[in-house]
């Protein structure tokens, strides 16, 4: 993985065929937990004239009537990605939650849905966030954002760790700092050879999960680094 770096078409990443992979399962993984169906690659022709219309489609969604109550979401990861609007008044919550819900979802499904087409070179003929060859090294395919939808790409980024930091149990600075620590012990390989069977399969799906909330980490401070130096 390679960071993003400032190229006259946006701003681009670098990504192996291997990193691609997991990261588009877990964006898939995410957008199922808001609700969405799960992400399939679709062909040029499917995109075509026998394909919906989708922002009629939407138009239609728009029109439903809003139930009377839209409870909040009781997995705790999707609670992170659509928190409580109050603490306090849980009235007022309840009616911003029904409110604003459904839109929130939708939005938070369609970036996902872009980051996923462009891992998967799925991507429209102009996408929001796409993939193309390298310019300066020629080492593969890499991702590339256009400078106006950075910003969407680092919200999304944000969802994706908020979602694996609920799976990790990361409540606090500590938490994180934690898993850095564990992922540090790996590579130098300091496990407990005395572990079970079952202890050494729970750590390997931490490690794997704490790998990817790492990567991601990664990959945002760098977006965020070049955005950063563009500014004024």
């Amino acid at each position: 993985m390679r960071a993003f770096r400032s190229e006259p078409a946006g701003y681009v990443a670098g990504l192996d065929a291997t990193e691609r992979e997991v990261l588009a399962t877990v964006v898939a993984d995410v957008a199922e937990l808001l609700g969405a169906d799960r992400f399939e690659a679709t062909t040029a022709a499917a995109r075509g004239a026998d394909a919906p219309d989708e922002s009629a489609t939407r138009s239609l969604l728009g029109l439903r009537p809003l139930p009377a109550v839209v409870p909040a979401p009781v997995d705790p990861a999707v609670h992170r990605l659509l928190p409580d609007a109050s603490d306090d008044d849980d009235e007022l919550a309840a009616e911003f939650r029904r409110l604003t819900e459904g839109d929130l979802r939708r939005v938070k499904i369609d970036r996902l849905r872009v980051l996923w087409q462009a891992l998967v070179g799925d991507a429209p003929d102009a996408p929001a966030v796409g993939h193309g060859a390298a310019p300066d090294d020629g080492e593969g395919t890499d991702l590339w954002v256009r400078r106006e939808d950075a910003v969407d790409l680092a919200a999304t980024l944000t969802d994706l760790r908020l979602v694996l930091a609920d799976r990790l149990g990361v409540e606090s600075e500590e938490d994180s700092d934690a898993i850095y620590e564990a992922l540090d012990r790996r590579e130098r390989g300091e496990q407990d050879p005395d572990r079970s069977a079952r202890e050494v399969l729970q750590d390997e799906i931490r490690e794997y999960l704490g790998s990817v909330f790492a990567a991601l980490g990664w990959l945002q401070e760098s977006l965020m680094a070049v955005l950063l130096e563009d500014l004024p």
